[in-house]
Protein backbone atom coordinates (compact mmCIF):
# COMPACT_ATOMS: atom_id res chain seq x y z
CA UNK A 1 0.00 0.00 0.00
CA UNK A 2 1.08 3.30 -0.53
CA UNK A 3 1.92 6.21 1.88
CA UNK A 4 3.48 6.41 4.87
CA UNK A 5 2.36 4.66 8.26
CA UNK A 6 2.46 6.71 11.63
CA UNK A 7 6.04 6.01 12.44
CA UNK A 8 7.25 7.08 9.37
CA UNK A 9 5.33 9.96 9.19
CA UNK A 10 6.51 10.97 12.44
CA UNK A 11 10.84 10.35 11.65
CA UNK A 12 9.75 11.97 8.27
CA UNK A 13 7.76 14.85 9.64
CA UNK A 14 9.79 15.74 13.26
CA UNK A 15 6.10 15.70 14.62
CA UNK A 16 5.04 13.62 17.82
CA UNK A 17 2.03 11.16 17.17
CA UNK A 18 -0.06 13.30 19.45
CA UNK A 19 0.65 16.32 17.53
CA UNK A 20 -0.69 14.74 14.17
CA UNK A 21 -3.81 13.43 16.31
CA UNK A 22 -4.41 16.82 17.47
CA UNK A 23 -3.91 18.50 13.84
CA UNK A 24 -6.20 15.66 12.55
CA UNK A 25 -8.55 16.17 14.99
CA UNK A 26 -8.44 20.17 13.76
CA UNK A 27 -8.42 19.67 10.17
CA UNK A 28 -5.04 20.85 9.65
CA UNK A 29 -3.44 17.47 8.58
CA UNK A 30 -5.88 14.81 8.11
CA UNK A 31 -4.39 11.20 6.85
CA UNK A 32 -4.59 10.30 3.50
CA UNK A 33 -6.72 7.22 4.48
CA UNK A 34 -7.79 5.93 7.36
CA UNK A 35 -8.63 2.09 7.20
CA UNK A 36 -11.83 1.60 8.81
CA UNK A 37 -11.55 -1.96 10.47
CA UNK A 38 -8.71 -1.17 12.40
CA UNK A 39 -8.35 2.99 12.51
CA UNK A 40 -4.68 2.29 11.09
CA UNK A 41 -3.54 6.03 9.11
CA UNK A 42 -1.44 6.36 6.22
CA UNK A 43 -0.25 9.70 5.25
CA UNK A 44 0.76 10.47 1.47
CA UNK A 45 4.68 11.51 0.98
CA UNK A 46 3.20 14.52 -0.43
CA UNK A 47 2.18 15.89 2.89
CA UNK A 48 5.39 15.93 4.13
CA UNK A 49 5.62 19.47 3.33
CA UNK A 50 2.75 20.96 5.06
CA UNK A 51 3.81 19.18 8.08
CA UNK A 52 6.92 20.11 8.45
CA UNK A 53 5.64 23.76 7.74
CA UNK A 54 3.29 23.27 10.80
CA UNK A 55 5.98 22.16 13.00
CA UNK A 56 8.06 25.28 12.08
CA UNK A 57 5.23 27.84 12.51
CA UNK A 58 4.60 26.09 15.87
CA UNK A 59 8.31 26.95 16.61
CA UNK A 60 7.03 30.36 17.19
CA UNK A 61 3.78 29.27 19.24
CA UNK A 62 1.79 30.06 16.19
CA UNK A 63 -2.17 29.28 17.57
CA UNK A 64 -3.41 26.48 15.27
CA UNK A 65 -5.92 28.62 13.35
CA UNK A 66 -3.74 31.30 12.04
CA UNK A 67 -1.39 28.35 10.83
CA UNK A 68 -4.33 26.65 9.11
CA UNK A 69 -5.55 30.42 7.38
CA UNK A 70 -2.09 30.60 6.50
CA UNK A 71 -1.33 27.45 4.98
CA UNK A 72 -4.42 27.86 2.88
CA UNK A 73 -3.97 31.34 1.93
CA UNK A 74 -2.37 32.04 -1.35
CA UNK A 75 1.87 31.15 -1.26
CA UNK A 76 2.68 34.43 -2.19
CA UNK A 77 1.05 35.67 1.04
CA UNK A 78 2.58 33.10 3.74
CA UNK A 79 5.83 35.31 4.17
CA UNK A 80 4.35 38.28 4.96
CA UNK A 81 1.46 36.75 6.59
CA UNK A 82 4.12 35.53 9.47
CA UNK A 83 5.86 38.20 9.48
CA UNK A 84 2.53 40.25 10.16
CA UNK A 85 1.47 37.44 12.61
CA UNK A 86 4.95 38.09 14.20
CA UNK A 87 4.84 41.74 14.70
CA UNK A 88 1.52 41.71 16.57
CA UNK A 89 3.19 39.20 19.14
CA UNK A 90 6.00 41.64 19.62
CA UNK A 91 3.62 44.14 20.06
CA UNK A 92 1.56 42.32 22.61
CA UNK A 93 5.00 41.66 24.53
CA UNK A 94 6.01 45.34 24.64
CA UNK A 95 2.80 46.29 26.07
CA UNK A 96 2.53 43.85 28.65
CA UNK A 97 6.67 44.01 29.39
CA UNK A 98 5.61 47.87 30.05
CA UNK A 99 2.29 47.38 32.12
CA UNK A 100 4.84 44.90 34.28
CA UNK A 101 7.67 47.64 34.41
CA UNK A 102 4.92 50.48 35.58
CA UNK A 103 3.34 47.73 38.11
CA UNK A 104 7.15 46.91 39.56
CA UNK A 105 7.72 50.89 39.85
CA UNK A 106 4.56 51.47 41.46
CA UNK A 107 1.56 53.93 40.79
CA UNK A 108 2.64 57.21 39.18
CA UNK A 109 1.18 60.33 39.18
CA UNK A 110 -0.81 60.72 35.35
CA UNK A 111 0.28 64.05 33.13
CA UNK A 112 -2.68 66.10 32.80
CA UNK A 113 -3.69 66.31 29.24
CA UNK A 114 -3.85 70.18 29.41
CA UNK A 115 0.10 70.28 29.79
CA UNK A 116 0.13 69.14 26.04
CA UNK A 117 0.67 71.81 23.70
CA UNK A 118 -0.25 71.78 19.61
CA UNK A 119 2.60 72.69 17.71
CA UNK A 120 4.43 72.73 14.07
CA UNK A 121 7.88 71.65 13.80
CA UNK A 122 9.55 73.03 10.29
CA UNK A 123 10.91 70.58 7.92
CA UNK A 124 14.04 69.96 8.28
CA UNK A 125 16.99 67.43 6.29
CA UNK A 126 18.74 65.14 8.79
CA UNK A 127 21.48 62.67 9.70
CA UNK A 128 19.80 59.33 11.34
CA UNK A 129 20.83 55.82 12.50
CA UNK A 130 18.89 53.33 13.49
CA UNK A 131 19.67 50.51 16.26
CA UNK A 132 17.71 48.30 18.31
CA UNK A 133 18.55 48.86 21.72
CA UNK A 134 16.82 47.43 25.55
CA UNK A 135 16.40 50.14 27.96
CA UNK A 136 19.86 49.74 29.79
CA UNK A 137 21.48 50.64 26.63
CA UNK A 138 19.96 53.07 25.12
CA UNK A 139 21.45 56.57 26.71
CA UNK A 140 24.44 55.78 26.35
CA UNK A 141 23.62 54.81 22.61
CA UNK A 142 21.79 57.41 21.88
CA UNK A 143 24.80 59.53 22.85
CA UNK A 144 27.05 57.83 21.17
CA UNK A 145 25.29 58.19 18.00
CA UNK A 146 24.62 62.12 18.48
CA UNK A 147 28.52 63.09 18.90
CA UNK A 148 29.71 60.69 15.94
CA UNK A 149 27.37 62.09 13.51
CA UNK A 150 28.22 65.40 14.60
CA UNK A 151 31.87 64.37 13.91
CA UNK A 152 30.63 63.47 10.68
CA UNK A 153 28.90 65.95 9.30
CA UNK A 154 31.29 68.88 10.53
CA UNK A 155 33.97 66.53 8.68
CA UNK A 156 31.97 67.05 5.53
CA UNK A 157 31.60 70.27 5.54
CA UNK A 158 28.01 70.49 7.05
CA UNK A 159 26.82 72.16 10.55
CA UNK A 160 24.80 70.04 12.80
CA UNK A 161 22.20 72.39 14.59
CA UNK A 162 22.93 71.46 17.95
CA UNK A 163 20.14 68.91 19.18
CA UNK A 164 18.80 65.52 18.16
CA UNK A 165 15.74 63.57 18.65
CA UNK A 166 15.26 59.55 18.97
CA UNK A 167 12.62 58.23 16.90
CA UNK A 168 11.08 55.28 18.72
CA UNK A 169 9.63 52.71 16.03
CA UNK A 170 9.02 50.31 17.81
CA UNK A 171 8.63 50.15 22.38
CA UNK A 172 11.85 50.01 24.35
CA UNK A 173 12.01 48.00 27.96
CA UNK A 174 14.10 45.71 29.84
CA UNK A 175 14.65 42.54 28.26
CA UNK A 176 12.66 44.43 24.87
CA UNK A 177 14.74 45.42 22.39
CA UNK A 178 13.08 47.90 20.33
CA UNK A 179 14.10 50.47 16.69
CA UNK A 180 15.28 53.88 17.59
CA UNK A 181 16.04 56.10 15.12
CA UNK A 182 18.58 59.07 15.91
CA UNK A 183 17.64 62.28 13.80
CA UNK A 184 20.57 65.19 14.10
CA UNK A 185 19.55 68.00 11.77
CA UNK A 186 21.93 70.30 9.78
CA UNK A 187 22.51 72.31 7.30
CA UNK A 188 25.12 72.54 4.45
CA UNK A 189 26.17 69.45 2.34
CA UNK A 190 26.53 65.90 3.85
CA UNK A 191 27.27 62.02 2.25
CA UNK A 192 25.87 59.71 4.39
CA UNK A 193 28.40 57.64 6.13
CA UNK A 194 28.46 53.85 7.50
CA UNK A 195 25.26 53.50 9.19
CA UNK A 196 24.17 57.57 8.79
CA UNK A 197 21.39 57.58 6.56
CA UNK A 198 20.50 61.36 5.14
CA UNK A 199 17.11 62.26 4.90
CA UNK A 200 14.26 65.16 4.81
CA UNK A 201 12.00 65.53 7.80
CA UNK A 202 8.35 67.29 6.57
CA UNK A 203 6.91 69.68 8.21
CA UNK A 204 5.01 68.18 10.82
CA UNK A 205 1.94 69.11 13.94
CA UNK A 206 2.45 67.80 16.89
CA UNK A 207 1.45 67.17 20.41
CA UNK A 208 4.24 68.06 22.37
CA UNK A 209 4.75 67.82 26.35
CA UNK A 210 7.53 69.12 28.42
CA UNK A 211 9.53 66.80 30.38
CA UNK A 212 11.58 67.47 33.49
CA UNK A 213 14.88 66.29 34.50
CA UNK A 214 13.40 64.85 37.25
CA UNK A 215 10.65 62.82 35.07
CA UNK A 216 12.99 61.11 32.87
CA UNK A 217 13.09 58.23 34.35
CA UNK A 218 11.72 54.85 32.92
CA UNK A 219 9.01 54.09 33.54
CA UNK A 220 7.74 57.40 34.92
CA UNK A 221 8.59 59.21 31.36
CA UNK A 222 5.74 56.76 29.73
CA UNK A 223 3.00 58.47 31.79
CA UNK A 224 4.72 61.64 29.35
CA UNK A 225 3.63 59.61 26.12
CA UNK A 226 0.60 58.55 27.42
CA UNK A 227 -0.02 62.23 27.46
CA UNK A 228 0.73 62.94 24.03
CA UNK A 229 -1.09 60.24 22.93
CA UNK A 230 -4.46 60.96 24.47
CA UNK A 231 -4.68 64.40 22.88
CA UNK A 232 -3.59 63.51 19.57
CA UNK A 233 -6.36 60.68 19.46
CA UNK A 234 -8.64 63.63 20.68
CA UNK A 235 -7.27 66.04 17.55
CA UNK A 236 -7.30 63.55 15.13
CA UNK A 237 -4.75 60.43 15.52
CA UNK A 238 -1.54 60.42 15.27
CA UNK A 239 0.16 60.06 11.65
CA UNK A 240 3.86 58.92 12.72
CA UNK A 241 5.57 57.36 15.92
CA UNK A 242 6.79 59.39 18.82
CA UNK A 243 10.07 61.25 19.47
CA UNK A 244 12.07 62.43 22.78
CA UNK A 245 13.37 65.96 21.42
CA UNK A 246 16.60 67.38 22.98
CA UNK A 247 16.61 70.83 21.75
CA UNK A 248 19.15 72.35 24.63
CA UNK A 249 22.17 71.37 27.12
CA UNK A 250 21.50 68.99 29.44
CA UNK A 251 20.82 69.98 32.83
CA UNK A 252 21.05 68.03 36.29
CA UNK A 253 18.62 70.38 38.18
CA UNK A 254 15.96 68.26 38.83
CA UNK A 255 13.48 71.04 37.82
CA UNK A 256 15.33 72.09 34.39
CA UNK A 257 13.13 71.34 30.99
CA UNK A 258 15.78 68.72 29.48
CA UNK A 259 13.79 67.21 26.57
CA UNK A 260 9.96 67.03 25.36
CA UNK A 261 8.34 64.12 24.27
CA UNK A 262 6.58 64.73 20.72
CA UNK A 263 3.86 62.93 18.55
CA UNK A 264 3.32 63.82 14.88
CA UNK A 265 -0.59 64.11 14.14
CA UNK A 266 -2.95 64.64 11.67
CA UNK A 267 -4.25 68.01 10.11
CA UNK A 268 -2.67 71.06 8.60
CA UNK A 269 0.63 72.32 9.53
CA UNK A 270 -0.31 75.82 9.47
CA UNK A 271 -2.67 74.88 12.20
CA UNK A 272 -0.19 74.36 14.77
CA UNK A 273 1.98 77.32 14.03
CA UNK A 274 2.14 80.28 16.47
Amino acid sequence: MDGLGPSAFERASGLTRKALRLYEVGGLLVPESVDPATGYRRYAPAQLERARAIGLLRRLRMPLAEIRTLLEGEPDALRDGILAWQAGQAAEFARRSQLVDRLVAGPGAPVPDALVRIETAPARTVAAVSRRLEQPDLVASLVADRLATDAVLRAAGARPSGEHWAVFRSPVGFGLAGLVEVCVPYTGRADPVGDIVLRAEPARRLAVVDVRRRDVGYPRILEFYDAVRRVANAVGGATDDPRERYPSPWSEDPDAIVLDVALPIAGDVAAGAG
